[in-house]
């Protein structure tokens, strides 16, 4: 004979949260950058005999990047469970680290045509390793590194000429 249990299966169900609804921008904003603004306002030069050689290919790789993951985004907020330990997480932090990661967008945004890519690039990196309380000293190496190796990729390997700063 069958024991019967107690228990109700588990069942998902959907939840709407805030990851789907970043989600749902960051999708709007890869559709609207894929379909309207790369078709439009990049040209494709005709004697381009490789497409990989096309100023439209990074930003069309890195739109249907943003795409994947948004969809990805919006997959894992409607079948997530959202518990009180987010809302603690995100209550327990203070405003000033809020702040500082703000700050680092500033420089970024801000700082890279004035200080250059590179100086930017770190300056930034370093206040957002700060803001998240890092305490690795060789990750702050990292965070000085890796900056300057994108802007090297760009600058040497993808002859993208980088700002290198009006201050200098």
């Amino acid at each position: 004979m069958e024991s019967l249990s107690m228990t109700q299966p588990k069942s998902r169900s959907l939840h709407f949260n805030v990851d789907v609804l970043l989600g749902m921008v960051f999708l709007v904003a890869s559709a609207v950058f894929l379909w309207e603004l790369v078709p439009n306002y990049i040209e494709q030069p005709g004697y381009m005999q490789h497409p990989l050689l096309s100023p439209r290919f990074l930003p069309e790789v890195m739109g249907w990047i943003v795409l994947v993951l948004s969809l990805g985004l919006i997959l894992s907020g409607l079948t997530r469970q959202v518990g009180n330990s987010q809302e603690r997480l995100l209550k327990d932090v203070p405003f000033a680290q809020y702040a500082s990661i703000f700050v680092a967008l500033v420089v970024y945004g801000f700082g890279f045509q004035w200080l250059g890519a590179m100086v930017s690039g770190v300056a930034a990196t370093l206040l957002l390793f700060a803001a998240l309380k890092v305490r690795r000293p060789l990750l702050y190496v990292f965070a000085v590194l890796f900056p300057l190796a994108v802007c090297w990729a760009f600058i040497s390997g993808l002859n993208v000429p980088l700002p290198s700063g009006d201050l200098w």
